[in-house]
This record gives C-alpha cells, sequence and structure tokens, in this order.
C-alpha cells in the first residue's frame, strides 16, 4: 500500500459481531475504531470502522518486532524527493 499508491493510511469496515477479525486487526495490526456505522450490512447489523495509520510508530508490531522499518523509509523518502522534482 505505501509503496504502490503512496497511502499514509487505510480504512476497512468490519461487523461487530466479527471477534477474531477485531481481534486481529486491533492486537495484531494496531488498526483503531474510529466510528460505527448503524446498519451497515443488509442484516441489519452493525460496522466498525477502523483506521491504521502509517507512520513509524505504528509499523512496530506490538511483540515489538520490526515491519519493514527501513523499507518504509526508503519509500517514504523516495516520495518526498518525486514530490520536490
Amino acid at each position: 500500500m505505501i509503496e504502490v499508491f503512496g497511502a499514509r493510511a487505510m480504512m476497512l469496515q468490519v461487523r461487530v459481531s466479527n471477534q477474531p477479525a477485531l481481534h486481529l486487526y486491533e492486537k495484531t495490526i494496531g488498526f483503531t475504531v474510529t466510528k460505527v456505522s448503524k446498519h451497515y450490512y443488509l442484516d441489519g447489523e452493525d460496522a466498525l470502522i477502523l483506521t491504521h495509520n502509517f507512520t513509524l510508530d505504528t509499523l512496530i508490531n506490538k511483540d515489538c518486532s520490526s515491519v519493514v522499518v527501513d523499507e518504509w523509509k526508503r519509500v517514504m523518502q523516495e516520495q518526498e524527493n518525486k514530490q520536490k522534482e
């Protein structure tokens, strides 16, 4: 996402009842619930809107292992250089 699209953030929706997915997104990947979308799904269930900002701090897993931090820095530098051209 960062390298191909220059994305600085990502957003997704997940069913309120989908606790395994919610656990994965929040606890493992680092998404944050930012909003509730009432009656989002056809069956009337609400959706949680989650966002993840791609910053250096958020590219570190909860278990403190690095997630391609050097690559992220390189891509961000390339994008800044392109914007200056």
